[in-house]
């Protein structure tokens, strides 16, 4: 969004450099600017200030420290992108769709389809612009409406290479008639005295991938170990849930050998 609005100035981008995998959502992107007057750095210090209250107004929940900070550096004047090639690339990701595309009509409060601006990488010495999404979905043709929608954006630009490779396989869960699943709640709760929890969630996991390759697989639960801020630099695991979730698998494995063995 920031970008969109110096698409009337005539800067020459210098880098990007954003993300750091496919699968994360990034956190931080360091963007460099070659600007032609000091009115303009005024101008751009103005608008930064702006941006940042409107964009900790808007987020105040959810990213109440974000930052920009601004420094002045003194670029190669064969590094940076035409001004033709920088008016291109922002244009091309301030259309670039970021984020939900759509919740689900069946869980109340589940994304269905999302994609995710995941990284970007420029060199313009070369004038290649390297960028990285990811498309998510519990719904096999949904995913491909996602992916259909950045592939063809990229193409419009006239991109050199555009590729898909690598996408997680949408997996709906199955609660009616999943053997499985009742008798993993059976050995939850007798191993906890409690009630296991379900839960829909919105990231690709290894049941969707393994019932695709395997079509004679019917049924497939997944649990683990408890994750925080998963997907981010700062994603880290309660080490005595591994124990646990590891003592529920051997569990459930007894349990399931002596149900199919009666």
């Amino acid at each position: 969004m920031l970008l969109s609005r110096l698409r009337d100035w005539n800067v020459q981008i210098d880098f990007i450099e954003g993300g750091s995998a496919h699968n994360a959502v990034p956190r931080e992107v360091s963007i460099g600017v070659v600007l032609t007057s000091n009115e303009d750095k005024t101008k751009l210090d103005a608008l930064i200030t702006e941006f940042e209250t409107q964009t900790k107004t808007l987020y105040f929940k959810t990213d109440p420290n974000v930052k920009i900070t601004t420094s002045t550096y003194t670029p190669s004047s064969k590094s940076a992108f035409t001004v033709t090639s920088s008016v291109k690339l922002i244009q091309v990701l301030s259309a670039l769709p970021h984020g939900v595309l759509r919740m689900s009509h069946r869980i109340d409060g589940l994304v269905e389809t999302s994609t995710n601006l995941a990284v970007i990488k420029t060199d313009a010495a070369q004038s290649t612009v390297s960028i990285v999404t990811s498309q998510r979905s519990n719904s096999e043709f949904d995913l491909e409406n996602a992916k259909t929608i950045v592939e063809s954006l990229f193409n419009s630009t006239q991109a050199t290479k555009v590729t898909s490779a690598g996408f997680y396989s949408p997996w709906e869960p199955n609660y009616s008639g999943n053997t499985l699943l009742e008798l993993a709640k059976e050995s939850y709760k007798q191993m906890f005295d409690r009630e296991a929890q379900l839960l829909n969630v919105h990231a690709g996991i290894e049941p969707g991938l393994i019932l695709k390759k395997n079509p004679s697989v019917k049924e497939a639960i997944s649990f683990g170990a408890e994750v925080f801020q998963m997907h981010s630099p700062f994603e880290h695991v309660q080490i005595s849930s591994v124990t646990q979730a590891y003592k529920l698998l051997k569990a459930i494995n007894e349990r399931v050998v002596a149900h199919f063995s009666k």
